[in-house]
């Protein structure tokens, strides 16, 4: 099973897929919902303008996918595991989030350092 967030070719194709993009606007959600219970609000209009943005940026790989080609260990506990943590004391709850962590922890086990 291909952890499709992980191995996209690139933000365009996530954001032309309509299944990705609910995903993609789920995950900002709970983005949004955390960073409001830590004391941050960040807004619906900046989320809005992300994701309008995104949707024009060229490929890229992201630093996750760039270890991970090269065989190394994921930056998991600083991309995920913190902010996770951060967002459980102040309360909120990020279900999907905390699925693509699970994930991530699973491909990373397959990872030699």
């Amino acid at each position: 099973m291909r952890f499709q967030l992980f191995y996209a070719r690139g933000p365009d194709e996530l954001m032309n897929n309509p299944d990705s993009r609910a995903l993609v606007e789920a995950l900002m959600r709970e983005v949004l919902a955390a960073a409001d219970a830590c004391g941050k609000h960040i807004g619906d209009a900046f989320m809005a303008k992300m994701l309008e943005h995104t949707k024009h940026m060229l490929p890229y790989k992201p630093s996750m996918r760039t270890d991970y080609d090269a065989g190394r260990k994921l930056e998991v506990a600083a991309i995920y595991e913190r902010p996770l943590a951060m967002a459980r004391t102040a309360g909120a709850s990020c279900p999907r989030i905390e699925a693509i962590l699970q994930q991530l922890r699973f491909i990373d086990e397959q990872l030699t350092p």
